[in-house]
């Protein structure tokens, strides 16, 4: 509350190029001019989303914003770097080393903090070449 922003809707992309694409393809015919932004919840949905939005003659970045739950792919940061993704919080699966750790200390009876930082990372147009670098990509 007190964001000012509204939920129109929410469909699922199953984390698939082509099912995001149609479901983004039926919000804009559905919703239009109503919609600023546009979330999805992996690279492959982001995609399939941006391929809608250009497919329908609109501009991802200007148009509509699109903002990852993602991956951060090399591909994510190029569409960053482009402008037609805002930005992407990278969820990231190399999460096995610290939840083994957790594990591990709670059974040989220990405690835990009740949050543990993913250390996951976002990226923008400020970082997104950056680390496109540091990766080697």
């Amino acid at each position: 509350e007190g964001t000012g922003l509204e939920l129109i809707n929410e469909q699922p992309g199953d984390w698939v190029v082509d099912k995001a694409m149609q479901v983004t393809e039926n919000m804009i015919q559905a919703h239009g001019e109503d919609i600023d932004v546009i979330v999805t919840h992996s690279d492959e949905m982001t995609f399939g989303s941006l391929q809608a939005i250009e497919g329908m003659g609109y501009t991802a970045g200007e148009d509509f914003k699109v903002l990852s739950i993602g991956d951060g792919s090399s591909a994510m940061l190029e569409a960053i770097i482009d402008g037609r993704v805002a930005a992407c919080s990278e969820c990231s699966p190399l999460l096995g080393p610290q939840a083994v750790e957790v594990v591990k200390t709670l059974q040989e009876g220990g405690t835990v903090e009740g949050l543990i930082w993913a250390n996951d990372r976002f990226f923008t147009i400020d970082n997104a070449a950056e680390e496109l670098e540091k990766a080697g990509w």
